[in-house]
C-alpha cells in the first residue's frame, strides 16, 4: 500500500465535499452493482445548488494547500467551512463583500441573493438524505446578549440557513463560550468538543457564526471484520504495520489520473462514497495535490470510472483536525474581513467597526469495516472594536487613598484627609 488521497462525497446530480485521511473532497455520481454510474435516484437539484457544490469544490482545492500541503495526516470539511463563511458574507458590503465572494467563488451567481437562496436548496438535499443514511448539516448564530444585530441579517440567516438564534453572556461564570461548544458537541454527536476555546468570546465578541455537520454510513458492502489484520503500509520514512481491511468485491475504478488510481466504495445506496486517490509511487502524493489545484480538475476524479472486479485491502482510519482560518483565508484573498480598520460588516451592525476576529474549524473521521462516521464544526468570531461598558467594574478600596466629604449643593468641602492604614 500506499500514501494515498480520501474524498467523502455526496453524488448524484448535487455534489457536496467533504475531506479525510489524506485530506481533502469533492463529489462523484451514483454506483450501481450492476456496474457503473447510472441516473440518479434522486430529484435533479436546481443550478443553483451545483454552482455552489463548484464553488465548494475548488474552494476546497485552495484552502488544500495553505492547511494540508506538507502535514501529516490531514481531516477538514470544505462544506463546513464554506457554509459559515457564506452565512457571514450575507452581511458584508463593499470590498469586504467582492473579497469574500470571490474567495468562496460565489462570484459566479448574478444576483446578491442568489448564492444564498442555493444554499437553502443545498441543505434541504443533504438533511434529506437521512433515508439512506444519517448527514445532518446545521447552523446558528449566538449574538452577545449585550449588543444589536440588524433584524434583517437575522431574518436572512433564518431564512436562508435555517439558522438557530441564540445569545451568549459575555460574562457567564462558566465562560461565554459554553453555549456554542455545547450546541456544537450536541449536533455532533459528541465527536466535536470545544471548538471555541476559553477567552476567545469576551466582551468585545457581537456574535459567533456556526456550521456543523455529522455523517454515519454505512458501507453497501461492508468488509469483514474476522479478515482484518496487520499488513505494511509505506511510507517515505519506511514500511509500517498498520490495521487493514481486506475484501474481493467489484468497485468503479480509474486508472493511471495524474499518476494515480482512483476507487470508490460506496454508501447509502450509492448516493454517497469514500473516494480513494493512490498515487502509483509512495512519494507521488505531493505531485498529485497540485495537480489537484487546477480548476476544474476534481471534477475530473470522478468521470469515466468503470467497474473492476478486484481484490481491496484499506488500512482503517481514524484522524482529527484542528484549524485556526484566518492566515489560510487572508492568503486566499478574504483580507478585509480580518481587518479592524478596513472590515465592512455593516449588514450586521449599521454602525460598523466590527471584523472577523478568527475562524475556528475542527474535524474528525473514522473509516472502519462497517462504514465512515465523520463530523466537523466551524465557527467565524465576530469582534467590535469599540470598548463596551463593562458590565462588572469593580471599585476595590485595598490601598491609602485620600477622601474627602463634601456638599454637593455648595460643592464645599466639608472635610479632607487620607487613610494610610487601620
Amino acid at each position: 500500500m500506499l500514501t494515498y488521497l480520501l474524498v467523502l462525497c455526496v453524488l448524484g446530480d448535487i455534489a457536496v465535499p467533504h475531506s479525510e485521511a489524506g485530506c481533502l473532497k469533492t463529489k462523484p455520481g451514483l454506483y450501481s452493482k450492476g456496474g457503473g454510474r447510472k441516473t440518479p435516484t434522486v430529484a435533479p437539484s436546481a443550478d443553483g445548488a451545483q454552482k455552489i457544490a463548484k464553488a465548494s469544490n475548488n474552494f476546497s482545492q485552495r484552502l488544500y494547500r495553505e492547511i494540508a500541503l506538507g502535514s501529516k495526516n490531514t481531516i477538514y470539511s470544505p462544506l463546513s467551512i464554506h457554509t459559515a463563511l457564506s452565512m457571514t458574507s450575507l452581511g458584508a458590503k463593499g470590498d469586504t463583500k467582492t473579497e469574500m465572494t470571490s474567495t468562496l467563488g460565489l462570484d459566479v451567481f448574478t444576483g446578491e441573493r442568489e448564492p444564498h437562496q442555493a444554499y437553502n436548496d443545498v441543505i434541504a438535499q443533504l438533511n434529506a438524505a437521512s433515508n439512506v443514511t444519517t448527514i445532518l448539516t446545521a447552523n446558528a448564530i449566538f449574538i452577545n446578549k449585550l449588543e444589536t444585530v440588524e433584524s434583517a441579517f437575522v431574518r436572512d440567516v433564518q431564512n436562508f440557513y435555517l439558522s438557530n438564534v441564540s445569545t451568549f453572556d459575555p460574562h457567564d461564570p462558566a465562560g461565554p463560550e459554553r453555549v456554542i461548544n455545547e450546541y456544537v458537541e450536541y449536533k455532533t454527536r459528541g465527536l466535536i468538543q470545544n471548538l471555541v476555546q476559553p477567552n476567545v468570546v469576551t466582551a468585545l465578541t457581537l456574535m459567533v457564526l456556526v456550521n456543523t455537520v455529522y455523517f454515519n454510513g454505512s458501507w453497501d458492502r461492508p468488509f469483514d471484520k474476522d479478515r482484518t489484520q496487520p499488513a505494511d503500509f509505506h511510507t517515505q520514512q519506511g514500511t509500517i504495520q498498520v490495521d487493514t481491511m481486506f475484501d474481493t468485491r467489484t468497485m468503479n475504478i480509474k486508472r493511471n489520473f495524474h499518476g494515480a488510481d482512483v476507487g470508490e466504495l460506496t454508501i447509502g445506496h450509492g448516493r454517497f462514497s469514500v473516494v480513494i486517490v493512490l498515487p502509483h509511487t509512495v512519494d507521488g502524493l505531493a505531485d498529485l495535490e497540485n495537480a489537484l489545484t487546477v480548476p476544474g480538475r476534481v471534477e475530473e476524479l470522478f468521470q469515466d470510472l468503470t467497474p473492476v472486479r478486484v481484490n481491496v485491502s484499506m488500512p482503517k482510519v481514524n484522524i482529527e483536525s484542528t484549524f485556526m482560518l484566518s492566515q489560510p483565508l487572508i492568503q486566499l484573498g478574504m483580507v478585509k474581513a480580518f481587518s479592524p480598520h478596513e472590515a465592512d460588516f455593516t449588514g450586521i451592525n449599521r454602525n460598523g467597526n466590527i471584523f472577523i476576529k478568527e475562524g475556528f474549524h475542527q474535524s474528525t473521521i473514522e473509516i472502519n469495516e462497517y462504514g465512515t462516521v465523520a463530523s466537523a464544526a466551524t465557527a467565524v468570531v465576530i469582534e467590535m472594536r469599540r470598548q463596551p461598558p463593562a458590565a462588572n467594574a469593580t471599585f476595590q478600596v485595598d490601598h491609602p487613598f485620600l477622601f474627602l466629604l463634601t456638599d454637593n449643593r455648595l460643592r464645599s468641602i466639608l472635610f479632607q484627609g487620607k487613610f494610610i492604614q487601620p
